[in-house]
Protein backbone atom coordinates (compact mmCIF):
# COMPACT_ATOMS: atom_id res chain seq x y z
CA UNK A 1 0.00 0.00 0.00
CA UNK A 2 2.84 2.39 0.86
CA UNK A 3 4.52 1.82 -2.53
CA UNK A 4 1.22 2.52 -4.29
CA UNK A 5 0.96 5.88 -2.51
CA UNK A 6 4.53 6.81 -3.51
CA UNK A 7 3.80 5.90 -7.10
CA UNK A 8 0.60 7.96 -7.10
CA UNK A 9 2.42 11.03 -5.70
CA UNK A 10 5.04 10.84 -8.46
CA UNK A 11 2.39 10.38 -11.12
CA UNK A 12 0.32 13.30 -9.81
CA UNK A 13 3.24 15.57 -10.56
CA UNK A 14 3.68 14.33 -14.13
CA UNK A 15 0.42 12.67 -15.20
CA UNK A 16 -2.47 13.75 -12.94
CA UNK A 17 -5.31 12.11 -14.91
CA UNK A 18 -3.59 8.72 -15.02
CA UNK A 19 -2.76 8.94 -11.31
CA UNK A 20 -6.38 9.70 -10.43
CA UNK A 21 -7.61 6.75 -12.50
CA UNK A 22 -5.16 4.34 -10.88
CA UNK A 23 -6.07 5.65 -7.43
CA UNK A 24 -9.80 5.25 -8.11
CA UNK A 25 -9.28 1.71 -9.41
CA UNK A 26 -7.19 0.81 -6.36
CA UNK A 27 -9.90 2.03 -4.01
CA UNK A 28 -12.58 0.20 -5.99
CA UNK A 29 -10.68 -3.06 -6.00
CA UNK A 30 -9.88 -2.77 -2.31
CA UNK A 31 -13.54 -2.24 -1.45
CA UNK A 32 -14.51 -5.39 -3.37
CA UNK A 33 -12.56 -7.63 -1.07
CA UNK A 34 -14.36 -8.59 2.09
CA UNK A 35 -13.62 -10.62 5.13
CA UNK A 36 -17.04 -12.27 4.91
CA UNK A 37 -16.58 -16.01 5.46
CA UNK A 38 -17.05 -18.25 2.46
CA UNK A 39 -20.06 -20.58 2.65
CA UNK A 40 -19.51 -24.24 3.40
CA UNK A 41 -19.31 -26.37 0.26
CA UNK A 42 -20.72 -29.87 0.05
CA UNK A 43 -19.77 -32.21 -2.76
CA UNK A 44 -22.77 -34.54 -2.97
CA UNK A 45 -22.50 -37.90 -4.64
CA UNK A 46 -25.90 -39.43 -5.32
CA UNK A 47 -25.35 -43.13 -5.99
CA UNK A 48 -28.10 -45.55 -7.00
CA UNK A 49 -27.80 -49.32 -7.21
CA UNK A 50 -28.97 -51.25 -10.26
CA UNK A 51 -31.82 -52.54 -8.10
CA UNK A 52 -33.69 -49.34 -7.28
CA UNK A 53 -37.37 -48.80 -6.51
CA UNK A 54 -38.47 -52.12 -8.10
CA UNK A 55 -42.04 -52.60 -9.29
CA UNK A 56 -44.15 -55.74 -8.74
CA UNK A 57 -42.26 -57.46 -11.60
CA UNK A 58 -38.89 -56.64 -9.93
CA UNK A 59 -38.01 -54.14 -12.66
CA UNK A 60 -36.00 -51.21 -11.31
CA UNK A 61 -37.59 -47.78 -11.65
CA UNK A 62 -36.22 -44.24 -11.27
CA UNK A 63 -37.03 -42.19 -8.19
CA UNK A 64 -37.18 -38.50 -7.29
CA UNK A 65 -35.28 -37.37 -4.24
CA UNK A 66 -35.66 -34.04 -2.47
CA UNK A 67 -32.68 -32.60 -0.61
CA UNK A 68 -33.57 -30.03 2.06
CA UNK A 69 -31.42 -27.61 3.99
CA UNK A 70 -33.14 -27.05 7.33
CA UNK A 71 -32.52 -24.90 10.39
CA UNK A 72 -34.34 -27.39 12.64
CA UNK A 73 -35.23 -31.05 12.18
CA UNK A 74 -38.43 -31.65 14.18
CA UNK A 75 -40.91 -30.93 11.36
CA UNK A 76 -39.01 -33.25 8.99
CA UNK A 77 -38.86 -36.06 11.54
CA UNK A 78 -42.59 -35.72 12.28
CA UNK A 79 -43.65 -35.45 8.61
CA UNK A 80 -45.52 -38.30 6.96
CA UNK A 81 -44.49 -39.48 3.49
CA UNK A 82 -47.71 -38.14 1.95
CA UNK A 83 -47.06 -34.68 3.42
CA UNK A 84 -43.56 -34.54 1.96
CA UNK A 85 -44.93 -35.61 -1.43
CA UNK A 86 -48.00 -33.33 -1.50
CA UNK A 87 -46.73 -30.12 0.09
CA UNK A 88 -43.23 -30.13 1.57
CA UNK A 89 -43.17 -26.33 1.89
CA UNK A 90 -46.23 -26.22 4.15
CA UNK A 91 -45.15 -29.35 6.02
CA UNK A 92 -41.66 -28.10 6.84
CA UNK A 93 -42.68 -24.46 7.27
CA UNK A 94 -40.01 -22.01 8.39
CA UNK A 95 -37.52 -24.80 9.09
CA UNK A 96 -36.91 -25.22 5.32
CA UNK A 97 -34.22 -22.92 3.95
CA UNK A 98 -33.70 -24.55 0.53
CA UNK A 99 -34.99 -27.54 -1.44
CA UNK A 100 -33.47 -29.24 -4.49
CA UNK A 101 -35.02 -32.11 -6.46
CA UNK A 102 -33.09 -34.77 -8.36
CA UNK A 103 -34.25 -37.50 -10.74
CA UNK A 104 -32.23 -40.65 -10.03
CA UNK A 105 -32.11 -43.60 -12.42
CA UNK A 106 -31.08 -47.14 -11.42
CA UNK A 107 -27.31 -47.63 -11.60
CA UNK A 108 -26.60 -43.91 -11.91
CA UNK A 109 -24.20 -41.65 -10.06
CA UNK A 110 -24.39 -37.85 -9.87
CA UNK A 111 -21.75 -35.51 -8.45
CA UNK A 112 -23.13 -32.14 -7.40
CA UNK A 113 -21.41 -29.21 -5.69
CA UNK A 114 -23.66 -27.27 -3.33
CA UNK A 115 -23.09 -24.11 -1.30
CA UNK A 116 -24.78 -24.53 2.06
CA UNK A 117 -27.28 -21.71 2.65
CA UNK A 118 -26.66 -19.53 5.69
CA UNK A 119 -28.52 -20.70 8.79
CA UNK A 120 -28.65 -24.36 7.71
CA UNK A 121 -28.07 -26.86 10.50
CA UNK A 122 -29.32 -30.09 8.87
CA UNK A 123 -29.33 -31.71 5.44
CA UNK A 124 -32.39 -33.91 5.02
CA UNK A 125 -33.20 -36.24 2.12
CA UNK A 126 -36.55 -37.68 1.10
CA UNK A 127 -36.89 -40.38 -1.58
CA UNK A 128 -40.25 -40.80 -3.28
CA UNK A 129 -40.12 -44.60 -3.54
CA UNK A 130 -42.95 -46.53 -5.13
CA UNK A 131 -43.37 -48.51 -1.91
CA UNK A 132 -43.89 -45.97 0.87
CA UNK A 133 -42.24 -46.68 4.22
CA UNK A 134 -41.52 -43.51 6.15
CA UNK A 135 -38.62 -45.11 8.03
CA UNK A 136 -36.73 -45.91 4.81
CA UNK A 137 -37.88 -42.94 2.72
CA UNK A 138 -36.18 -40.16 4.65
CA UNK A 139 -32.95 -39.48 6.46
CA UNK A 140 -30.94 -36.53 7.70
CA UNK A 141 -27.48 -35.56 8.91
CA UNK A 142 -26.45 -32.61 11.06
CA UNK A 143 -24.25 -30.18 9.15
CA UNK A 144 -20.80 -29.34 10.43
CA UNK A 145 -20.75 -25.70 11.52
CA UNK A 146 -17.40 -24.68 9.99
CA UNK A 147 -17.76 -22.13 7.20
CA UNK A 148 -15.34 -22.06 4.30
CA UNK A 149 -14.81 -25.81 4.52
CA UNK A 150 -15.52 -28.47 1.89
CA UNK A 151 -17.20 -31.76 2.78
CA UNK A 152 -18.05 -34.90 0.82
CA UNK A 153 -21.51 -36.36 1.32
CA UNK A 154 -22.77 -39.62 -0.16
CA UNK A 155 -26.48 -40.21 -0.69
CA UNK A 156 -26.98 -43.93 -1.36
CA UNK A 157 -30.17 -45.48 -2.78
CA UNK A 158 -30.64 -49.24 -2.96
CA UNK A 159 -33.93 -51.06 -3.42
CA UNK A 160 -36.27 -49.07 -1.17
CA UNK A 161 -33.49 -47.93 1.18
CA UNK A 162 -31.96 -44.48 1.52
CA UNK A 163 -28.84 -43.51 3.47
CA UNK A 164 -26.56 -40.49 3.84
CA UNK A 165 -23.07 -40.11 5.28
CA UNK A 166 -20.23 -37.63 5.35
CA UNK A 167 -16.89 -39.03 4.22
Amino acid sequence: MRSLLKMLKRMLATRPVKALLIGALSIGIGSCSSSKPQPMQIFQTIRASERLNPNVHEISRPVYIDVFFLNEIDAFEDAKVEQLIDNPTATLGNSMIKKSRYFVKPGSEHDIRVSVPEGSRFLAVFANFRHADSAADKTFVPLPQQTGTKYNLTIQLQGFQLSTRFE
